[in-house]
């Protein structure tokens, strides 16, 4: 199973890279992120 993680975001260039250093890199029973 593949996970989708949609992050809307406009002017968020400042805060984007911490949202996405703290994304799950695992999940138990997702295949792909």
């Amino acid at each position: 199973m593949k996970l989708i993680i949609q992050i809307p975001c406009f002017n968020e260039e400042m805060t984007l890279p911490a949202t996405l250093g703290r994304l799950p890199l695992k999940i138990a029973g997702i295949d792909e992120i």
